[in-house]
């Protein structure tokens, strides 16, 4: 899920202003015209390119793999099991919130479920260079569980203080806890992310 930035709000405000400006132009000479007039006015050029704006996909799911009853597996966001959404346009932006919706168990076949815990530096991004791999020194970890809502500003800075590199990633590794008779089959679950950019 994406949200609208205040980017994309402002770009609403400068499409409505513009819209406005354009009525007064068309009706400003018609009037110097009926009174037999010759008006002369200097506008000052003004151009806003207005940046498309920043969206993020899911690239992979988080996977645990094969499990083993009453035997722990942990998945670090770093690890190629971690899931991971994927963001484009980042170099319009200044800084990135990313908040993380998560659950607390995994359902399996006949509503069994499996405790899922990211309490722990389980979330993590990334700057994703041109040669599109995580650029190392860029990336950051985080608990989700204490911190929902991280935001992150540029490593590699690039115009404007902007983000240097379009693509970023979100990662979000966890721990799942089995029970010894813990029922077999696969085991689900939905992982929000929500981003807004400024």
């Amino acid at each position: 899920m994406v949200l609208l930035s205040r980017r994309a709000a402002r770009f609403r405000a400068i499409l409505t202003a513009a819209l406005a400006l354009a009525g007064v132009a068309v009706w400003t000479p018609a009037r110097a015209q009926a009174a037999k007039r010759t008006v002369t006015a200097g506008l000052g050029d003004r151009l806003t390119i207005v940046q498309p704006p920043m969206t993020i996909d899911g690239v992979k799911g988080l996977n645990f793999g094969t499990l083993t009853p009453g035997i722990p597996v942990t998945v670090l966001p770093t690890s190629v099991q971690a899931g991971e959404g994927r963001g484009t346009g980042a170099d319009f932006v200044h800084s990135i919130t990313t908040t993380l919706t998560l659950p607390t168990v995994l359902t399996g076949p006949g509503g069994a479920t499996l405790p899922v815990s990211f309490n722990g530096n389980y979330a993590g991004s990334c700057e994703i260079n041109n040669s599109n791999v995580c650029d190392v020194a860029s990336r950051q970890t985080w608990n989700p569980v204490v911190t929902p809502t991280h935001t992150d500003t540029p490593f590699n800075t690039g115009p404007g203080n902007t983000y240097r590199y379009p693509r970023y990633s979100v990662y979000v590794g966890g721990r799942v806890t089995p029970a010894a008779s813990q029922r077999a089959g696969v085991y689900t679950g939905t992982i929000g992310i929500t981003v807004v950019w400024n």
